[in-house]
C-alpha cells in the first residue's frame, strides 16, 4: 500500500474516531436531557391533573373527574391516567384510545419510573397537608426514541457527509506530505537502476523532509567521494603495475639472444 492511501485511511480513521466519539457523547447528553424533561412533564402534568381533582375527590363526583381526565387528549403522549381515593380505589380513569398495551404497575402514594417503554408516576393528591388521594400517569416513550432515531439519521448523513468532505480534502492536502517523499524515491530508484552518484536533490525546504534531502545529499557525496578515491588508487596501482611490467622487460631482452627465438629445437 502506497503512503498517499496510508496517510488518506489515517486520516479519514481520524475524522471518523472524532466525529463518532461526539456524537456519542451529544447522544447520550442529549438522550438524558430529553429523558429529564419527559419525566419533568409528566410529573408537572400529574400535580396538575391531582389538582384539578380535588373538588371532584371532595364531593364524590366521578364524571367531573373523568371530564377534568378527558383534557389528556390534547397530550398524545399521555397513554393512560388513573385517579386513587385514599381507599386506593379507582375513582376516574382515562385511556387513550390508541392505546391497549399499557402494562399493570402496583399501586404507589409516591413513584416515578421508566419501564416497558413507558414513565410511570404516581403523585399525592394534598391541599393543606390533607390527602385526597393519587393521580397516576402512563406516559409513552416513543417520542423520545423517535428523537434518538432521528439524531441517529441525521449524525449518518452528516458523518457521510464530513467523511466525503474529509476524503477530498486528504486526497488534496496529502500531496503536500507525500510529493517531497515521493520526489526522494524517484531519486533514489534512479540512481538503483543507473547508479550516478552525482546526482543531488535540489533542496528549498526547512524542516524535516528538508534534513532528509540534506542527509540524502551528503550521502550521495561521501558515496562519490569514496569511489574517486578508490579509482585513484586502483589508477595509481596500475600505473606501478605498468612501470614495473616495462622495468622488468627492459631488464631481461639483453638476456635473450634473437637468434634463440628464431632456431629450431633438434630432437
Amino acid at each position: 500500500m502506497s503512503i498517499r492511501k496510508k496517510l488518506i485511511i489515517l486520516i479519514l480513521g481520524i475524522t471518523f474516531f472524532t466525529l463518532s466519539a461526539g456524537f456519542v457523547f451529544v447522544s447520550v447528553h442529549a438522550f438524558y436531557y430529553i429523558r429529564e424533561n419527559l419525566a419533568a412533564s409528566a410529573i408537572k402534568n400529574a400535580e396538575l391533573m391531582g389538582k384539578y381533582s380535588i373538588v371532584p375527590l371532595t364531593f364524590g363526583d366521578r364524571s367531573q373527574a373523568e371530564k377534568n381526565l378527558s383534557v389528556l387528549q390534547t397530550l398524545p403522549s399521555i397513554k393512560k391516567a388513573v385517579i386513587y381515593d385514599n381507599s386506593q380505589k379507582s375513582f376516574a380513569a382515562y385511556r387513550h384510545p390508541d392505546e391497549s398495551g399499557i402494562p399493570a404497575i402496583q399501586f404507589h402514594q409516591s413513584y416515578q419510573v421508566f419501564k416497558d417503554g413507558f414513565f410511570h408516576v404516581f403523585r399525592p393528591i394534598t391541599h393543606e397537608n390533607k390527602p385526597y388521594g393519587t393521580v397516576y400517569l402512563a406516559v409513552s416513550i416513543q417520542s423520545l426514541l423517535k428523537e434518538i432515531k432521528r439524531n441517529i439519521f441525521t449524525f449518518t448523513a452528516f458523518l457521510l457527509g464530513l467523511m466525503a468532505i474529509a476524503a477530498l480534502l486528504a486526497s488534496i492536502l496529502q500531496k503536500t506530505l507525500t510529493a517531497p517523499i515521493l520526489k526522494l524515491a524517484d531519486v533514489m530508484g534512479r540512481i538503483t537502476k543507473e547508479p550516478d552518484y552525482a546526482t543531488r536533490i535540489e533542496n528549498t525546504r526547512n524542516d524535516e523532509i528538508g534534513i532528509l534531502y540534506d542527509g540524502f545529499n551528503s550521502m550521495l557525496e561521501r558515496i562519490q567521494e569514496g569511489q574517486a578515491e578508490l579509482k585513484a588508487e586502483r589508477d595509481f596501482s596500475t600505473g606501478i603495475i605498468i612501470k614495473v611490467r616495462r622495468r622488468l622487460s627492459a631488464a631481461f631482452h639483453p638476456l635473450v639472444s634473437p637468434h634463440l627465438l628464431t632456431r629450431p629445437v633438434n630432437r
